[in-house]
């Protein structure tokens, strides 16, 4: 067994996929990072801005949200991005490497489920936003990152793109499962999209905000410009509703403290056994 003098920091790779837009995700991040003290050690990549990507040397992967289309093709750093991928996915199937675990946060998951050919990313037909209801599926019940959880989970869920229509054949070939599905909605007959996806063993993603911090949102709300932008955009419901969601503790709370800090705790004691 390691003595405390010899156990070594994990590495961590926050793939910043925001292109430079204004953003919570990044803060909400370094935040959480920051509470592991000097258990981790972390560097960020900014991927679409600067085309910066990391080897596959670190420990552990954070791949954020960000803004537009998910079905770029032939870019330079969407390229590059979907090499990485594929490296750290063949290096994850060989049972004699250490593996490398990946967190997929929304705009990273429909790349992920994208290339991979686990679903269809479209367009919505309208912008999601707010603090929303997403509820398990059978494997979800059981997965280590999501079994401490309440059904359904409350999530912030803001974005444009879905990813629809699951491919079992792909699922069932690349060792993945459907986690989590969208919020049931009677009053409209629309697919339920993919909320949280394990794709084999070390992958794991999210199509909401799973970093999202309540009590940095409340202070970003509280704002009289972003104020005014949110009832403007969205109507005053749907302000005073994520209100009413950010302020219970049985809500955001709980998916903020138990999804991706679980992940970066059991790539922790990974990290620290090799």
């Amino acid at each position: 067994m390691l003595t405390e003098e010899e156990v070594r920091p994990a590495r961590v790779a926050i793939l910043d996929m925001y292109d430079r837009a204004p953003n919570l995700g990044m803060d909400s991040l370094r935040n959480m990072l920051k509470k592991f003290g000097d258990q981790i050690e972390w560097d960020e990549f900014e991927v679409r801005s600067r085309r910066e990507l990391p080897g596959i040397e670190y420990d552990l992967y954070v791949s954020t949200g960000g803004p537009g289309s998910p079905l770029l093709a032939g870019h330079g750093w969407e390229l590059g991005y979907r090499e990485l991928l594929d490296r750290l996915w063949t290096h994850n199937q060989n049972p004699l490497n250490r593996p490398k675990p990946v967190f997929f946060i929304c705009h990273s998951f429909q790349m992920l489920c994208q290339h991979f050919g686990l679903g269809t990313a479209s367009l919505r037909r309208s912008p999601s936003f707010g603090i929303f209801n997403v509820h398990k599926t059978q494997y979800g019940v059981h997965d280590p990152l999501l079994v401490g959880l309440p059904d359904p989970i409350w999530a912030v869920d803001m974005r444009d793109w879905q990813v629809v229509q699951p491919d079992f054949a792909a699922f069932e070939r690349f060792g993945a499962r459907i986690l989590a599905i969208e919020r049931m909605r009677d009053h409209i007959q629309y697919e339920r999209a993919l909320m949280a996806v394990r794709f084999g063993t070390h992958f794991f993603g999210t199509q909401f905000h799973s970093e999202a911090d309540p009590a940095g949102m409340m202070h970003y709300m509280d704002q009289p410009e972003r104020i005014a932008n949110i009832i403007r955009q969205h109507g005053e419901a749907t302000y005073q509703d994520m209100l009413q969601k950010l302020n219970d503790p049985d809500k955001l709370e709980q998916t903020f403290r138990g999804i991706l800090p679980r992940f970066l705790e059991l790539g922790l004691m990974q990290a620290q056994e090799a």
